[in-house]
């Protein structure tokens, strides 16, 4: 299933919504989105400037079964291939490089992956092992530096800044966090202590099986934000090193709010 990047859905999100010239003061952080407009064709050329197509290198060392994020890397290309478990690095003109880490139980290697992101300015990969609940530090040339084992379950993972990462928990039990019968849909995860710092708690009533969607809920903007969209209230979290700094809500009409309420 693809994973669409949160920045460009609340681009599109905004070009549809409807525009009123008398926004109150209170619905600021409301990104308002008319339904009654038929459906709208965008092209790419009206969200980016130019498309480059990279023919990757393709030989026994470096097959892919499925690309699911690939991560700029220097020029080069960081490929996520979660179906082969494997770190695949690619020059920007395609020529396969490495591999970086593999799967097993040694140092520097996976059980599995469930996400990767990257410290652009400490030159950092990190690798989320959701099978073992480590994360796995290399640097950009593919060197294994540290693993540091954290407490709780969760599904994807971006990298906040100040040694912070931040985990999307996918309505996970993570039940040594529980309280008032909820549980944390957020955690923020200090590399330097490693304290986790639980948020956005809902209902442990609450399954996960019950929500279905093809986006992926955390995605880093690149201007310092990284965002995650809660799917029951349609909020977006604009989230920075030092937590949640502000909420957006995705906003339907009064039909839409009142039923997820």
């Amino acid at each position: 299933m693809k994973k669409l990047s949160m920045f460009l859905i609340v681009c599109i999100l905004g070009m549809c919504g409807c525009k009123e010239a008398g926004v109150k003061l209170e619905d600021e952080n409301l990104i308002k989105v008319d339904v009654t407009q038929p459906e709208q064709n965008l092209k790419m050329s009206d969200l980016f400037s130019s498309i480059d197509y990279v023919k990757l290198e393709t030989t026994e060392a470096c097959l892919i079964k499925e690309i699911n994020k690939i991560i700029s890397l220097d020029g080069n290309l960081l490929v996520v291939d979660l179906e082969n478990t494997s770190l695949l690095l690619f020059a920007a003109d395609g020529r396969f490089i490495k591999t970086i880490g593999g799967k097993g139980s040694g140092p520097g290697e996976f059980s599995g992956i469930e996400d990767v992101t990257i410290d652009k300015a400490g030159k950092r990969i990190f690798v989320w092992d959701a099978r073992t609940h480590r994360i796995l530090t290399y640097d950009f040339e593919g060197k294994y530096v540290e693993n540091k084992p954290i407490g709780f379950s969760a599904e994807e993972m971006e990298y906040l800044g100040d040694d912070k990462l931040v985990f999307y928990c996918d309505y996970k039990s993570n039940k040594n966090y529980v309280k008032d019968d909820s549980r944390p849909n957020v955690m923020i995860y200090d590399l330097k202590n490693g304290q986790s710092t639980p948020y956005q708690y809902v209902n442990s009533r609450i399954e996960m099986q019950e929500l279905t969607s093809p986006f992926s809920a955390l995605s880093f903007s690149g201007n310092g934000y990284v965002y995650c969209l809660q799917a029951l209230s349609n909020d977006i979290l604009m989230m920075d090193k030092e937590g949640i700094s502000r909420t957006l809500t995705l906003y339907f009409g009064e039909e839409d709010m009142e039923r997820r309420q």
